[in-house]
């Protein structure tokens, strides 16, 4: 029951603070919540668009090794570095909210207190571990050990998808309908 409280104090903390920033507040009593996170995702969704952009610009300079070197000189100044520690806390809304729409599509689950805490303490964790690790410096993984994880977790993710889709007897029309109302 405590930690129950505790929660319901921190989810009250963060719509506190949010509804003291005069334009969301008004969105929100006007349009709902629904609506402040449908524009912030989509918001978010630029970002990480622009950072990609970016990213493959910076790539594109491999071909010559004197353009790229002089790319990674100003891309390590401390500035820059962070804010790309400071890029993860759009990364993680993006995701965890995007994983908050698909929970709620697929399977019907809508618990926004139980998203909003989940969200708190994953994009707590992930900023404080990759705080960590920026500082530690020169972590490497091997490509095959990377990528062989990724695609494991892909095919679980996507099994596990594709498994719930086929018990509720839905089409190939639910992924039409779907990107039309998530779009308008």
């Amino acid at each position: 029951m405590q930690s129950n409280l505790t929660s319901i104090k921190i989810t009250d903390h963060i719509f506190g603070i949010l509804n003291k920033t005069p334009y969301m507040a008004f969105y929100a009593r006007t349009r709902g919540w629904a609506f402040v996170l449908s524009w912030i995702h989509r918001i978010t969704g630029l970002i990480l668009v622009t950072y990609l952009w970016f990213h493959l610009i910076t790539l594109s300079a491999l071909s010559t090794p004197g353009d790229y070197d002089a790319k990674m000189v100003l891309f390590s100044s401390p500035l820059i570095v962070f804010f790309e520690w400071l890029l993860a806390i759009p990364m993680i809304f993006h995701a965890v909210n995007g994983g908050r729409l698909m929970l709620f599509e697929i399977y019907g689950f809508r618990d926004d207190t139980a998203m909003i805490r989940w969200l708190f303490v994953v994009s707590t964790a992930y900023v404080c571990l990759l705080a960590v690790f920026m500082l530690l410096g020169n972590q490497s993984v091997s490509p095959i050990f990377f990528w062989l994880t990724v695609f494991i977790i892909a095919v679980i993710c996507g099994y596990a998808f594709l498994a719930k889709i086929w018990r509720l007897g839905h089409s190939g029309a639910f992924f039409i309908y779907a990107s039309q109302s998530s779009s308008g």
